[in-house]
């Protein structure tokens, strides 16, 4: 049976993170920070090591869309851009342990290898024919993400980055479980991004199915 999750919002943050440039909402505002599969949940509670957490919400779907646009507006090779946060999880009532940091930002392609950021003494695996990293602290994957309107040539030449940065928590298992785990998280979580920004090549379909990569 699936331990319950604990769903607090962080209404300060989302607040600041609305625009009135924003589009119409028609996802749920915790849409993007909803665990969506008890594989999910399961590796936000082994990485906080608790039975429950709260969840604070620094960006809605419509939030997400807006930022990622402006950031592919202004993204170049050599510049980049910077992720934009989307969820933390934590343990609830301020209780000591780790936490979950979903994020998601755009990145250089790189044959063969996951965009972006490279991880420090990081394991490669491959996730439904993606590349994705994972090391002690951190695990991400990156996709094709063709975003409709003016913004599709544009995003052809670049790759959307999803991120799991993790912190404090008490590594349950093995290393190599535990990287599992979290590369599955990265898909879940990015699953919902895929959905909210309307990618138009539909790029994680299915349940994630990590592997080793070379």
């Amino acid at each position: 049976m699936s331990v319950p999750v604990a769903l607090m919002v962080g209404l300060g943050a989302l607040a600041t993170s609305c625009s009135t440039g924003a589009p119409e909402e028609t996802l749920a505002d915790d849409f993007l920070c909803q665990l969506p599969t008890p594989a999910a949940r399961d590796a936000v509670l082994k990485a906080v090591g608790a039975d429950e957490v709260s969840t604070t919400i620094f960006a809605r779907p419509s939030t997400l869309v807006q930022r990622v646009e402006d950031d592919l507006r202004h993204w170049t090779t050599e510049k980049g851009a910077l992720p934009t946060d989307v969820c933390l999880f934590q343990r609830v009532a301020g209780e000591p342990g780790g936490s979950v940091r979903i994020s998601f930002q755009w990145a250089t392609p790189e044959k063969g290898k996951v965009a972006g950021r490279p991880l420090r003494d990081a394991r490669r695996y491959v996730v439904n024919g993606l590349p994705a990293e994972a090391n002690e602290g951190d695990a991400k994957l990156s996709f094709s993400c063709v975003m409709p309107g003016d913004l599709r040539g544009a995003s052809r030449q670049a790759q959307l980055v999803g991120w799991v940065a993790l912190t404090g928590g008490p590594r349950q298992g093995l290393q190599s479980d535990g990287d599992v785990r979290h590369v599955t998280l990265a898909y879940l979580m990015a699953q919902r991004a895929v959905e909210a920004l309307g990618c138009e090549n539909e790029p994680l379909r299915g349940e994630p199915v990590v592997k080793p990569g070379t």
